[in-house]
């Protein structure tokens, strides 16, 4: 049986959850609706309390906020059902199909991605960075990313058995926003888990400005170094574009030059990165210069100490 597990973070969460319900009534009384605060705004709170009058719906509030990855491993501990549907809180569902093709997979996959698309460019300029990273690395249809199964993972529409989530947990020593769901799809291929693919995509909402998704870029590098750091993943080093480059440039002792080049250009990186039409390619020399600089300032932090 299906439990939907839902991290909530300052959203309205009403639309979606009438709409899971109603889906879930009409294929098993015993699924649950699962939503969990991590620390959001009061006004948001009182909103979603709301929402325990659902016969589906178990609502709790966290006490502060723990971050992406624990909240899901607490949600893990907590659902009742053996098999767990995460769904980010910023999302919506179109298919009246969605839980009942989860439902008919499930029963012959451990771990299955459902996708994401992102509907229209948004009309605000400021919003647009995120929509266009996003579309372009994350929103490959079905056919394309069933052929890179593990590569192509995001945590935002995935069902998991709990047996499995429990034996390969999220790592809780990664903070903030990013790429827990990359090394979590890379522990799942070393302990032999396959990851399905179906075609069954939430639409993603809850658009962030351009300087708080850069912002979020920049935590989600700092998260690389971390797994970088703890010498326990070499394959998804060599895997993975951005820590690749940086082992790359750290064992041929690079460092410097590529900061030193960096710096010529970081101006002009960043003029395009925070524009109104950044390019692809830039962004990417914007995270590969940016990961170089966290390492070397790091180092500098190790001599001081």
């Amino acid at each position: 049986m299906l439990s939907i597990c839902i991290p909530v973070y300052n959203f309205n969460m009403r639309s979606l959850v009438e709409k899971l319900h109603n889906q879930a009534i009409k294929i098993n009384s015993k699924i649950e609706i699962y939503l969990l605060d991590d620390g959001s705004k009061k006004e948001f709170c009182i909103s979603n309390r709301q929402l325990d009058s659902f016969s589906t719906v178990k609502y709790e509030e966290l006490p502060a906020n723990v971050g992406r990855s624990k909240i899901r491993n607490i949600l893990a501990q907590r659902a009742k059902n053996d098999y767990l549907l995460f769904l980010d809180c910023d999302s919506d569902i179109e298919s009246d199909l969605f839980l009942s093709d989860y439902d008919a997979a499930c029963r012959n996959n451990n771990v299955i991605y459902g996708g994401r698309t992102y509907g229209e460019k948004p009309s605000n300029k400021n919003y647009f960075l995120q929509w266009y990273y996003t579309t372009v690395k994350n929103g490959a249809p079905f056919d394309e990313r069933s052929k890179s199964p593990y590569y192509s993972f995001c945590t935002n529409n995935f069902l998991v058995s709990r047996k499995v989530l429990l034996e390969v947990p999220f790592n809780e020593e990664l903070k903030g926003w990013g790429h827990e769901d990359t090394l979590f799809a890379y522990e799942l291929k070393s302990k032999g888990y396959k990851i399905a693919h179906i075609n069954n995509p939430i639409l993603h909402k809850g658009y962030v400005t351009n300087r708080e998704y850069i912002e979020n870029m920049l935590q989600g590098l700092m998260n690389l170094i971390i797994i970088y750091e703890t010498g326990k993943y070499p394959e998804f080093t060599s895997d993975f574009k951005t820590l690749h480059f940086l082992d790359k440039v750290i064992r041929l002792k690079m460092l410097w030059l590529i900061r030193s080049g960096y710096w010529l250009i970081e101006s002009f990186i960043n003029k395009n990165v925070k524009g109104s039409n950044p390019k692809l390619f830039i962004f990417d020399v914007f995270k590969l210069g940016n990961i170089c600089k966290f390492w070397h300032q790091r180092d500098i932090i190790k001599v001081k100490d």
